[in-house]
């Protein structure tokens, strides 16, 4: 017994050092690199409670941050309990249930039966903190970095609280840029980005465009703007809008999309889409009209 006692201390104590070598790393890149995602903390914290899980692969992980900053809400109740929600429509409903089943944690429930509206949610102080170890220092719009810092406030004063009790944790602010090289952006796109068509008796209209809500976040979209050097920033009111139109302008995000795949049901919109270009290029659009606008309306849907 006491020897398995001694083994089971020296793995531990091996543990700890692996931890404190791997933050040093981490910190290490962190101060170097700091305008790149840094998941050492999440995978750290995700092993430790969750040890028989898959780890969510890094592809995932760019995708669901883009998605949430377009998506997420960071929520903190009255009485000082805090809540993560993702909501949905009813036709998006398989992308909550596809990240239920890749984190192992959370849950999927309907916010307003009149409306269809669902919501992947996490309330649990454990699984919060495994969300945070995410998050804190990987989001890139200044206006979820906010929300995220006081979401930090409230887990600070919440996990002091009650029989469980958790290490506070000091909000870091993010450097990072966004970046054609990762999935950041289709994550977003599948959150709040459209791809849109609108044929006209002497031509049409052929666009993409993102949105969000918050002036502070202009930087950021005319950022994006610069990486595929086409289209136009603007604000309508409080909202942030990057608009490309035009086929030869739309041509240059096509290989973006075509190397990260949308994960929603913008997947079929894009596809039908970029299907129309051809037609578009080639002048064609006045053939088979009808059919057409029949896949433009499902462009919507």
């Amino acid at each position: 017994m006491k020897i398995c006692l001694e083994i089971d201390k020296s793995i531990n104590n091996l543990n700890r050092e692996f931890l404190d070598i791997g933050k040093a790393i981490n910190d290490f890149y962190r101060e170097f690199h700091p305008m790149s995602f840094r998941f050492f903390s999440f995978y750290t914290k995700y092993t430790i409670c969750y040890p028989s899980n898959i780890l969510p692969s890094n592809n995932f992980l760019y995708w669901f941050i883009g998605f949430i900053e377009a998506r997420g809400s960071f929520i903190v109740k009255n009485r000082g309990e805090l809540v993560f929600i993702i909501t949905q429509s009813r036709k998006n409903i398989n992308i909550l249930y596809c990240i239920r089943e890749i984190l192992g944690f959370g849950k999927v429930i309907i916010q307003s039966a009149g409306v269809s509206r669902y919501g992947y949610i996490v309330q649990n102080k454990k699984e919060i903190e495994v969300l945070i170890s995410l998050f804190n220092g990987n989001i890139i719009l200044p206006t979820k970095q906010e929300q995220l810092r006081y979401f930090i406030i409230g887990f600070n004063s919440w996990v002091s609280k009650g029989k469980i009790k958790l290490e506070v944790v000091d909000f870091e602010y993010s450097f990072i840029l966004p970046s054609l090289i990762n999935s950041w952006l289709t994550g977003f796109t599948d959150g709040k980005g459209y791809f849109t068509c609108l044929i006209k008796n002497k031509g049409y209209i052929y666009s993409y465009h993102i949105r969000q809500k918050g002036r502070d976040n202009l930087r950021i979209f005319e950022l994006i703007y610069s990486l595929f050097k086409v289209g136009k920033v603007f604000l309508v009111k409080d909202v942030c809008i990057y608009r490309i139109s035009g086929t030869m302008n739309c041509y240059n995000i096509f290989s973006y999309f075509d190397r990260h795949n949308l994960l929603t049901y913008k997947y079929r919109s894009y596809i039908l889409w970029k299907g129309l270009y051809k037609d578009l290029v080639n002048k064609l659009y006045y053939l088979n009209k009808n059919k057409k606008i029949r896949i433009i309306k499902k462009l919507g849907k």
